[in-house]
Order: structure tokens, then C-alpha cells, then sequence
């Protein structure tokens, strides 16, 4: 019989053991498949913060390789302006 006809039926687990073992096997495999996405779930969520860890570390990076390409901006500007000065005929000089 199938489940939906013993439904329809009003028969119960107590009314046909067939029905019982294919309710509890039923519930069994949902049982197991809640498990396995909660699993999956946590997986991701630990993916999840690896991620958004490695993010701020690449933002860090960033933020070092911003100044210090600023820094050497302002040393090759200041080098450049020192040749320069040394470069002009005596009483140019500004």
C-alpha cells in the first residue's frame, strides 16, 4: 500500500507495521540528509571566513604596496630634483 493511500485511509502506524518501517526509514533519511547539509553548511562557513580572511590580508597588501610605491614616488622625485640642481651652470641656481 502507499503512503499517501494509507493516509487517505486514516490507517497508522499501528494499523499496518509496513507503514510504520516506511515512515521511520523515511524519517531516517531525512534525519541523515539534515546532517550532511548541516555539514555542508559548516564547511562553508569555514570556507567562508578563510576567504574573508585572506580578502583583509590581500587589503593590507595593498595598503603597504600603496604607500610604499609613495614613497619611492617622493625619493625619485627628490633624487630627480638634486640632479637637476647640480646639473645648472653656476648662477642659475633658483
Amino acid at each position: 500500500m502507499h503512503l499517501s493511500t494509507a493516509f487517505t485511509l486514516g490507517l497508522t502506524a499501528a494499523h499496518c507495521p509496513v507503514f510504520q518501517h516506511k515512515m521511520t526509514w523515511e524519517q531516517r533519511q531525512r534525519e541523515e540528509e539534515i546532517v550532511e547539509l548541516q555539514k555542508a553548511l559548516s564547511d562553508m562557513q569555514v570556507y567562508l571566513f578563510q576567504e574573508r580572511e585572506h580578502v583583509l590580508r590581500l587589503y593590507a597588501e595593498n595598503d603597504r604596496l600603496k604607500v610604499r610605491a609613495s614613497t619611492s614616488r617622493l625619493k625619485q622625485s627628490a633624487s630627480f630634483d638634486m640632479c637637476a640642481f647640480h646639473t645648472l651652470p653656476f648662477g642659475d641656481a633658483v
